[in-house]
């Protein structure tokens, strides 16, 4: 698997080589152009020997006169596109310099924050092999990997008790007798009633033995309570155990300078990125007058029509 820098380093590569293509197509493309302007002017000497032949004087100097106005107004165009061609070029180029000045320190400022990072890399190392040598680390480390395992029993306790509780209970739950006594709160101090409804009650209670399932019922329902509340607090102690060994080990961490290390990581990130942002090539638009399009456009638009007494043919 590559790693960032590999991964960046193959993009860069790839991005130059399509550079190189797009100079190669640009090139190419310079070269036609070139060659169909002479294209033109060699359609034009002949449009000028046709138009000495073929017309009376005065015509043909009409002819000729037009040919020379287009030849020169294409001439100046093909000019302003070669010299603003040359600028563009000297542009690009020098963009491309600056370019890759900038991915050559970019390269180097990289290293530095890789090996700033290293450096981070390796005080953390060394700093967990000291620390497992040192007695009252390992001492909490254990007492951290105990809680771990009490905290999980206690929560699987409290889970099977919970579910005990929703299947055991349904019986109770579904005595309308019972949860009648059970939500009055007969045999508790905070039962209520006269006479007449205690011994309506007792009576009630003697039927269906309300003692021994009131006692039941209540270890069903108040023992995964207290395993919720003991799995919590184990769950909480296994919180302060990893505490401790946090503090431990960025006590031991500040001891080996890691703060200085990580200062110097971020301020290396932060030169990277800032970088990246200005090794971003600026856009270049190309003058109208320089695309295909519009190379010759205006100076055929004055080309001269041709006579009505004039003929192609022998």
């Amino acid at each position: 698997m590559l790693s960032g820098r590999d991964s960046l380093a193959l993009f860069n590569q790839r991005i130059s080589n399509a550079r190189e293509q797009v100079e190669g197509i640009h090139n190419h493309l310079e070269s036609i152009s070139k060659r169909l302007a002479g294209f033109r002017e060699e359609k034009a000497t002949q449009y000028r020997e046709l138009a000495r032949v073929r017309l009376d004087d005065i015509t043909a100097g009409q002819i000729i006169d037009g040919l020379n106005g287009t030849d020169r107004a294409v001439l100046h165009l093909l000019a302003q596109k070669a010299e603003a061609q040359n600028n563009l070029n000297g542009e690009i180029d020098t963009s491309l310099g600056q370019q890759k000045a900038l991915n050559e320190q970019r390269d180097i400022q990289e290293q530095q924050r890789d090996a700033a990072l290293e450096a981070v890399e390796e005080n953390i190392a060394e700093t967990s092999a000291q620390l497992e040598t040192m007695p009252t680390y390992q001492q909490k480390e254990e007492n951290w990997q105990t809680a771990v395992k009490q905290a999980k029993n206690a929560d699987e306790k409290a889970s099977q008790s919970e579910a005990d509780k929703d299947e055991k209970g349904k019986p109770y739950e579904n005595d309308s007798l019972f949860l009648y006594l059970w939500r009055r709160r007969y045999l508790t101090p905070d039962y209520e009633g006269g006479w007449l409804t205690r011994s309506l009650d007792g009576w009630v209670a003697k039927l269906i033995d309300f003692e021994d399932a009131r006692s039941n019922y209540f270890m069903l329902t108040e023992l995964p309570v207290r395993l919720r509340e003991h799995a919590d607090n184990l769950k909480q102690k296994v919180e302060n155990e990893a505490n401790a060994l946090a503090a431990l080990e960025a006590e031991a961490a500040e001891k080996n300078g890691i703060t200085e290390l990580r200062s110097v990581l971020k301020a290396a990130e932060r030169i990277c990125i800032k970088s990246t942002t200005k090794s971003k090539p600026k856009k270049t638009d190309m003058p109208s007058y320089c695309k295909p399009e519009q190379t010759f456009r205006p100076a055929m638009m004055n080309f001269p029509a041709r006579p009505s007494n004039f003929k192609w043919d022998n």
